[in-house]
């Protein structure tokens, strides 16, 4: 009898992890949409334990610069959605034109396979923020039938979208903070120059470039509802770029609905959670006809924000220290403590030997903010701490730049502090 109860208890046991097994989210990593030029272009798939049989296609996009190192989000997931996050080829080896029409045929891949990964194609969200969300609202405008004649069946298929939600997206490139304002690589977008292409270099390429990589120029009566917040406050992409989208889908019967967050920049409120709450509501009354407590209204209004409290820097330094001559030699963040290096820079190689704490990082040649030497630079310090953020490792044997040393007996407090740092 003792041993049926045992057998009980552990199948018991078991089915309950499988059961919750079943409820984790599945990951399908570096799923290859194209390929050119030498280069494969993936995405990521989120599956939802419960999936709702609709699709949300997010854009890793920050100034036209995407990595899978951003790719950290089961939100969409989480509410049902299988979540296709896709990854882009960076300008400026990719133009921006380019770049869009990669997106183009990452739409039709996933459309292709929808059936694999349990999802409706004819019910496919799009969504991203800043340059990701520019990108992801030129296929919520542009997106369409493909190309009958195609040799390869998947570029036959539409790149268009059935809902789009986005945080802050550039829509006017010729009117970016005021009318006339144009922005195609001069001006406030000067530094970008390079994503633009050579077309760029004359004003004749300028207009040519805004009006085709602008997603005001494209809105049309048949394009998706498209919902939009917006900081009035943002430095980087005037909220008159939102204002500028509103009024063109009224003009043409388009749905659009924006919200003005009062005060709020690029980013940083403390309401953008519930900002994304609201955008999972655009999409389930869009793509999954199901209506929200509150209704949307379809018109363009505002709401007050709040700024995010920004997190400290995961080792600091008091005042008396400071005033002693301690430095930091990097908070967590930056690297801006050691020999001048400045900027989200990795930390450098460092290990410790023999109790002393050696610092070695190579300086590409020219490199800004650095010697740029080309050489390896090595500093040597006896009195030393580290401190650990994130997913640093814990103890650990080997004493190297992959594990955890101790801190210095020699004195109560580090002549070096050093904070691991987890991109």
């Amino acid at each position: 009898m003792q041993s049926l109860r045992r057998f009980a208890f552990w199948l018991t046991f078991l089915l309950s992890l499988c059961s919750l097994r079943a409820q984790e989210i599945q990951r399908i990593r570096d799923v290859v949409y194209a390929r050119h030029d030498g280069v494969a272009l993936t995405l990521d798939v989120y599956k939802p334990a419960k999936p709702n049989g609709a699709g949300i296609i997010k854009i890793i996009s920050g100034g036209w610069k995407s990595s899978h190192a951003q790719i950290n989000d089961t939100r969409w997931s989480q509410a049902g959605y299988t979540t296709f996050v896709v990854v882009h080829g960076s300008q400026s080896r990719y133009q921006v034109a380019e770049i869009v029409a990669d997106l183009h045929r990452a739409v039709r891949f996933i459309r292709a396979h929808a059936s694999r990964y349990g999802v409706d194609p004819g019910k496919l969200g799009v969504t991203g923020t800043s340059a990701g969300g520019h990108l992801s609202l030129m296929l919520a405008t542009r997106g369409g039938p493909g190309d009958p004649q195609a040799a390869d069946p998947i570029d036959r298929l539409s790149s268009a979208v059935q809902a789009a939600a986005f945080f802050y997206p550039p829509t006017d490139y010729l009117n970016w903070f005021a009318d006339g304002d144009n922005a195609v690589g001069i001006g406030r977008l000067a530094e970008y120059a390079g994503a633009f292409g050579p077309l760029a270099a004359t004003p004749e390429g300028r207009e040519k470039l805004g009006r085709e990589l602008s997603p005001v120029y494209w809105v049309n009566s048949a394009q998706p509802p498209v919902y939009i917040v917006h900081g009035d406050a943002d430095p980087q992409v005037s909220v008159t770029q939102a204002r500028r989208f509103f009024k063109r889908s009224g003009e043409v019967g388009a749905k659009c609905e924006v919200l003005v967050r009062e005060g709020g920049g690029h980013g940083g409120w403390s309401e953008m959670s519930e900002d994304g709450a609201r955008m999972k509501e655009w999409f389930d009354l869009h793509l999954l006809a199901r209506e929200p407590a509150r209704p949307f209204t379809f018109t363009l209004s505002s709401a007050p924000s709040t700024p995010a409290k920004k997190k400290p820097p995961a080792n600091t330094l008091t005042p008396e220290e400071t005033a002693e001559g301690w430095r930091l030699l990097f908070d967590g963040q930056t690297t801006a403590g050691w020999r001048g290096y400045g900027g989200a820079e990795l930390p450098p190689k460092w290990e410790v030997r023999d109790g002393a704490l050696s610092l070695m990082k190579y300086s590409p040649p020219g490199a800004a903010g650095g010697e740029g030497t080309g050489i390896v630079t090595t500093d040597e310090f006896t009195d030393f701490d580290c401190v650990g953020i994130g997913n640093s490792p814990s103890a650990a044997t080997a004493e190297s730049s992959t594990a955890w040393p101790k801190t210095s007996p020699n004195r109560t407090r580090p002549a070096w502090s050093i904070s691991w740092w987890t991109p």
